[in-house]
């Protein structure tokens, strides 16, 4: 194969900034819907659309660059929002079913998540 050049990977910092740019935006009004749901149905729906707005991040940047250089943070960036993703996926089970145990547990889980996203984005 060729050579990977020792500057930085300015196409995967494209991709890297328009996913985060298009999370950050779908999830800023999932986020608020989420905080404002009065029901259980209300917050397991809001809590899967972010699931899935995580879950799109994550697939739009798994392989996004093959350059070793950030392969490895690429692949905690994507783990990370996978993380996030399954930890909204379990707050909208507890949702769903009344249980305030897993809820707190995947609230938790979801602050967990996103602390690793942040540190895995400032590693890039």
């Amino acid at each position: 194969g060729e050579p990977f050049p020792l500057a930085p990977d300015r196409g995967y910092a494209a991709d890297l900034k328009r996913a985060i740019t298009r999370l950050n935006g779908a999830t800023r009004g999932q986020a608020a819907a989420l905080r404002r749901a009065d029901t259980a149905a209300a917050q397991a729906r809001a809590a899967g659309k972010l699931r899935a707005s995580y879950r799109k991040a994550a697939s739009s940047l798994r392989g996004a660059t093959a350059n070793p250089q950030v392969s490895g943070a690429n692949a905690n960036v994507v783990a990370a929002l996978v993380a996030v993703g399954g930890a909204y996926e379990r707050r909208a089970t507890a949702a769903g079913t009344a249980d305030p145990a897993a809820y707190a547990s995947a609230r938790s889980q979801i602050a967990k998540g996103d602390a690793r996203l942040r540190r895995a984005l400032r590693a890039v």
